[in-house]
């Protein structure tokens, strides 16, 4: 999420976050818990189903990329959710083609947000944020499966706090053997979280009103259509396609 979201409703995403009276909360020992659960709900197949050799995704190369406001328009879109689950976030154009297109290449996918695994929306259905979160990536085509994680904050986290959830949750990975080589947000916290666990600033792609900031590789525009026809044919592609 963005350094300084909009007063009015981050108050009420506080609001809606229940259990999570303390800001920051759990970020030590938490995000450790989240990522073993997102490890043993999304354990990697080490074998290709179609050729029943060893799978492209084996050596665990990998992307990060944060979701509000980077692969959706606005941090609001989310809370417009939990108001309302029948309400659709808007995708920025080209997210869901180019974290495919990563995928496509044997990269394992890691969206990582600062949404909280105790959130659920208010409206008539309770729904916490985890299926919500995943129904809309499956829903807008971004790739889900064995060879996908999605972490969520174990409480709500916002500025330094979120950059050091998301700095442990990375580091938690590294420590089962995966290698980040490209990361993408829209926020300081999200470069910050992403430079301590050792991700190169040249290899971080920040959009929005942030682009750029602490020296990593800002992108122009609203949307990824032009990053994407840019970056992808640079990227190996570790399944040979």
């Amino acid at each position: 999420m963005r350094r300084t979201p909009t007063p009015a409703w981050l108050a009420l995403l506080f609001t809606l976050a229940c259990g999570a009276d303390d800001v920051g909360q759990d970020t030590e020992s938490g995000t450790s818990s989240t990522t073993e659960a997102a490890s043993a709900s999304a354990t990697a197949a080490e074998t290709d189903t179609d050729t029943g050799g060893q799978s492209c995704f084996a050596e665990r190369h990998a992307i990060v990329t944060d979701i509000d406001e980077t692969l959706t328009t606005a941090d609001s879109e989310f809370v417009m959710q939990l108001l309302d689950t029948t309400y659709d976030p808007l995708e920025r154009a080209g997210a869901s083609g180019l974290i495919g297109d990563y995928h496509a290449r044997g990269y394992t996918v890691v969206y990582l947000t600062a949404r909280a695994e105790s959130q659920a929306s208010v409206d008539a259905a309770m729904l916490p944020a985890r299926d919500l979160t995943e129904a809309w990536l499956i829903d807008h085509a971004f790739p889900m499966d064995d060879n996908t994680r999605l972490i969520l904050a174990p409480g709500l986290v916002v500025g330094d706090a979120a950059a050091a959830y998301k700095a442990q949750a990375l580091q938690d990975l590294e420590d089962e053997g995966f290698t980040f080589e490209y990361a993408y947000g829209n926020a300081a916290s999200d470069a910050a979280g992403y430079a301590t666990a050792g991700i190169a600033k040249d290899v971080t792609f920040i959009i929005g009103p942030e682009a750029g900031v602490d020296g990593t590789v800002a992108v122009d525009g609203e949307d990824w259509v032009a990053h994407r026809a840019a970056q992808i044919p640079t990227v190996a592609d570790y399944c040979g396609g």
